[in-house]
């Protein structure tokens, strides 16, 4: 869901009409000079706009190698004791941003889990008239929901609150837990203080500030001063009441390195809802996944021996 936003050169101008009843001279020269100004920065604005659009559809996706399916040993050496059953990666269009169809990830108790991808979304922002692609989203949810979404199979949609709400349980339905993902992949360069501002601006209030502070030093420690082009952020429901922040850089296939653990049952729940719930930030994300829906059964049936313990 696209972010309004407020451009004060236009405002300048029409400050500057209003008062040239009082001091006509000088607020015509004003306008003068802001006239100009407003109608270069307007031109320039829509140039570069153009340019980055023509750059995106010449341009190929980003290459990443996604042969080993993104598998993670839990330290994000790349080395998990699991079965590589690799469903086909997925690409944003309007970003051109891939991601890998399956992750595989360790589990606290030092089980392996395989997680496929149900679909994409694109979080834009408005800055005055530019339309900024800021990150491509992607969400995983472990095979081991197979059995609470069977009933959606071919009829899901945007629309099926059921399905969305099966998958933001956690603490209320311990029995059947399963691990989810949001992968964001950025689309621009983004630094610490930029994520931090967000994520504060979603849960400021929500949440305790020892809990929010705790994520937040966790996703600084991961990627640095700021990301580039590519550069993936992973947040994990890794149990019930438990997030796992995990980062990695562009062209490194899955999650990536762990960076911390934050124990906390009403923050996985919101952040998770922020995108699957009945206000998500991007549009399109719910009938994607939706659409996708049928991908989690890539490989055949989740059975208990398909996952074993981490090596």
């Amino acid at each position: 869901m696209a972010e309004s936003s407020w451009c004060p050169v236009p405002t300048v101008v029409l400050m500057a009409v209003g008062v040239a009843g009082l001091v006509p001279e000088a607020a015509n020269k004003l306008v003068d000079v802001m006239v100009p100004f407003y109608t270069m920065t307007v031109v320039a604005m829509i140039a570069a706009t153009y340019l980055q659009e023509k750059q995106e559809k010449e341009s190929p996706p980003l290459a990443v190698d996604y042969s080993g399916g993104g598998s993670d040993g839990g330290d994000g050496s790349g080395s998990g004791g699991v079965a590589k059953v690799v469903a086909p990666p997925l690409t944003e269009p309007k970003s051109k941003l891939s991601m890998p169809g399956t992750l595989h990830i360790t589990l606290p108790s030092g089980e392996a889990c395989e997680l496929r991808s149900l679909g994409l979304g694109l979080r834009v922002k408005k800055v005055g008239p530019i339309t900024a692609k800021v990150y491509a989203l992607g969400v995983y949810v472990g095979t081991a929901a197979q059995t609470q979404l069977e009933q959606f199979k071919g009829k899901a949609s945007a629309g099926a609150q059921d399905m969305f709400a099966a998958m933001l349980t956690g603490p209320d339905a311990p029995d059947v837990f399963f691990p989810r993902i949001l992968q964001f992949v950025y689309a621009r360069s983004v630094t610490q203080k930029q994520v931090v501002d967000a994520q504060e601006e979603a849960l400021k209030g929500k949440v305790g500030d020892d809990v929010l502070g705790e994520m937040c030093a966790a996703i600084c420690k991961g990627m640095g001063p700021k990301t580039a082009i590519g550069d993936t952020l992973s947040l994990v429901w890794i149990e019930p009441d438990l997030l796992r922040v995990y980062c990695s850089k562009v062209g490194t296939p899955g999650p990536g390195q762990a960076h911390g653990d934050i124990r906390d049952a009403k923050l996985v729940a919101l952040l998770f809802k922020g995108f699957l719930g009945m206000e998500p930030r991007i549009d399109e994300l719910k009938a994607n996944m939706a659409a996708g829906l049928e991908r989690l059964w890539i490989g055949g049936p989740h059975t208990s021996g398909d996952e074993e313990k981490a090596e």
